[in-house]
């Protein structure tokens, strides 16, 4: 009896080890644990809000946030199930498409109307470009237009409260109710300086909405869908053309701070995607070599123009067309002939969008005290510009994925959401095959861009947004820097790290869970 006992004793142990081994060794399990845990941190936080601003029905909202919650943690946890059958039976591009187009879908309605950075300025500019207005029209010194006055009702909606990018779930409600009413306009002062072009994903959802005389809200949400799609489907084609370094390209672009400005009213898109599709097409021939077709020279005059026109601190970006190799032209002699003509195309096109958005607004004393500053003090301006960097290296790095800016610091999530997402890019930058490396020479120059844009960008936020002579520059945003993060295609070297791709794709579907999380518990309140 003592020793079949013990035989049992020993049975039931030998199960009980062999079920615990499986349970440790389930990896699924372990993102459900983690997606709970950011559940419960975000769940508490939301508590904690509803019971600050003395919320009286606080069980309806912690059921719409738990319902909520819940249903886009399903959704998520369904993506992680599949992410290893995806990647094993699609391209990575379709991969990417698919996971943009649902994690994007989802940023579209987590992230209330006009609540993103900046968006109500955004989103009068672009009803002023499908009014025709590509470049902004001058009156009084200002960059002025009518719009609908039901347009800026739904984007003023309890504005007189708080600030007007400030919205919140509850403001939605009162947002659908306004009615299109296209013949009472109101002049306003709109970002004119930004050219209408530069808004090209959401000029064809807000044209469909206005074709279609929805109410102004719907228009604008039509605008975010057709932002996403367009800007989904271009980073896709640059993927799917990009010879290597696809898992790190995948990653970033499927950041919380790439997707929700995909689905949002801003420049970045263009920016974001013409940057990336010079890279893409420059790498695809430095590794091809295969002749350019007539149709593709459009297309690179197409993507010089509009990063030249978008923001003037990308221009560099055009001297990518140099890396062309001479074999993919009919004569070798052409390739020179071919980079001068669309590096002067370029500065062409900078000039001429300067000189069309000149006014004298904004132009104070202060401001021409910098730049005489800066002109005779080229060394106390780099020691500035290091110690910026010195100082904010780390803030650069967590807002271009998950940061506090997001959102116009509304969303903060927790450290862990950021540090995790910069470790699956830097684990999926040494996890790429690397079939070709570029050469020294390239390599310098694509530090040189580096450089340069961001040295652009920060003088000008030194110049625009710094007080004279302050000791570090104000206003630079981790968001900027992510077209020259892609660069750094260009500086891979051979395989250091094996692992599959899916495991990293589905931290970065947790990363951009918790953001949702962060979203709906500053948004719900």
């Amino acid at each position: 009896m003592i020793i079949e006992e013990k035989i049992k004793v020993e049975k039931f142990l030998e199960k009980t080890e062999e079920i615990i081994r499986k349970i440790v060794s389930c990896r699924f399990l372990y993102y459900v644990i983690i997606m709970a845990l950011f559940a419960a941190i975000y769940f508490i936080d939301f508590k904690l809000r509803l019971q600050e601003n003395n919320i009286q029905d606080m069980s309806s909202h912690i059921k719409y946030f738990l319902i909520t919650s819940g249903g886009i943690g399903l959704i998520t946890l369904i993506l992680v199930i599949f992410s290893k059958k995806i990647y094993q039976k699609v391209k990575p591009h379709i991969v990417y498409m698919i996971l943009g187009l649902i994690l994007g879908g989802i940023y579209c309605f987590v992230v209330p109307l006009c609540a993103q950075s900046d968006e109500p300025s955004h989103l009068y500019r672009v009803f002023q470009a499908v009014q025709g207005e590509i470049i902004a029209p001058i009156k009084d010194n200002e960059f002025k237009t009518e719009l609908p006055q039901s347009v800026i009702n739904m984007v003023n909606v309890n504005s007189e409260t708080k600030k007007r990018e400030y919205k919140k779930y509850y403001d939605i409600k009162e947002m659908m109710q306004i009615k299109l009413n296209e013949n009472e306009k109101t002049e306003i002062s709109t970002v004119g300086n930004y050219n209408g072009l530069s808004y090209f994903p959401q000029l064809v959802g807000v044209k469909i909405g206005l074709i279609l005389k929805l109410n102004p809200y719907y228009i604008a949400m039509l605008g975010r869908i057709s932002s996403l799609i367009i800007t989904v489907f271009l980073l896709s084609f640059g993927i799917k053309k990009l010879p290597k370094h696809k898992l790190f390209a995948t990653i970033v672009l499927l950041s919380p701070v790439v997707l929700s400005y995909a689905a949002s009213f801003t420049t970045d898109n263009a920016i974001i995607v013409t940057a990336f599709l010079i890279i893409s097409y420059v790498l695809h021939f430095m590794e091809s070599k295969e002749k350019i077709k007539w149709w593709e020279y459009i297309i690179f005059v197409m993507l010089t123009f509009i990063i030249a026109i978008s923001k003037m601190a990308y221009l560099p970006l055009v001297g990518l067309w140099l890396f062309i190799p001479k074999e993919c032209f009919k004569k070798p002699r052409n390739k020179w002939v071919f980079a001068t003509i669309f590096i002067l195309l370029g500065l062409i096109s900078t000039l001429w969008w300067m000189k069309a958005i000149t006014i004298e607004t904004g132009i104070t004393a202060e401001t021409t005290d910098t730049n005489v500053w800066i002109y005779k003090n080229p060394i106390g301006y780099l020691t500035v510009l290091f110690r910026t960097i010195a100082n904010n290296a780390y803030d650069y790095l967590e807002n271009m994925f998950a940061g506090h800016f997001l959102c116009h610091n509304q969303v903060s999530p927790y450290a862990i959401v950021p540090v995790s997402y910069i470790a699956i890019v830097v684990m999926s930058f040494f996890s790429d095959e690397n079939k070709k490396k570029t050469t020294m020479y390239q390599k310098i120059l694509v530090t040189g861009i580096i450089l340069v844009s961001f040295a652009m960008i920060a003088t000008a936020m030194y110049v625009y947004n710094t007080s004279f002579k302050n000791s570090i520059i104000i206003g630079v945003q981790g968001r900027y820097l992510l077209p020259l993060l892609l660069l750094a295609v260009f500086f891979a070297n051979k395989k250091k790290l094996d692992i599959e791709e899916y495991k990293l794709v589905n931290i970065a579907l947790i990363a951009n869970y918790g953001v949702y999380l962060a979203m709906l518990t500053k948004f719900f309140v």
